[in-house]
């Protein structure tokens, strides 16, 4: 059965908001403490909730510390370059596919040149080509200069071999 889907946004009723305060804790330092063990990386966490003086470190408040302190001795720009922040995270994400699209795109064109391209030199085509299954026709004409350049001469060679 699949989990309902939650709204993450501050929950109205305040019984219902310290029901899930205090059961949503223990979820997130267990999966502070299996993604350490994963990893092998140094994690410390601190969990506060606002008017209340009651801070939970984890895995200790010793280590919290050293771990911080670890991290503080970093000088502001390295911090900077080793710290993954959400932003960051979403940009190179967001280059990453824009290269791999661009790549694909690139490849479609190559593949719809070559179709049209072999359409052409069959002899069923030549009274009918079908050039309208390329997605654009215009800039696919454009496109099909660079891959009669890279085609033809291979049809070519392949009808004086046969």
């Amino acid at each position: 059965m699949p989990k309902k889907i939650i709204k993450h946004e501050k929950i109205p009723d305040e019984k219902q908001r310290n029901k899930v305060y205090k059961n949503r804790p223990e979820g997130l330092l267990k999966k502070v403490k299996e993604l350490s063990i994963l990893c092998g990386i140094d994690a410390a966490i601190v969990i506060h909730k606002r008017d209340e003086n009651n801070a939970t470190f984890w895995p200790s408040p010793e280590v919290y510390l050293e771990r911080m302190q670890n991290f503080l001795n970093f000088s502001a720009v390295e911090r900077e370059r080793k710290m993954v922040t959400h932003d960051r995270y979403l940009d190179k994400r967001v280059v990453n596919e824009s290269r791999n699209l661009f790549k694909s795109q690139k490849m479609n064109k190559i593949l719809e040149g070559e179709l049209v391209t072999d359409e052409l030199t069959n002899a069923n085509a030549i009274d009918q080509p079908k050039i309208s299954k390329a997605s654009d026709p215009l800039i696919f004409l454009n496109d099909l200069n660079f891959v009669k350049i890279v085609k033809i001469p291979t049809i070519y060679l392949r009808k004086y071999i046969d």
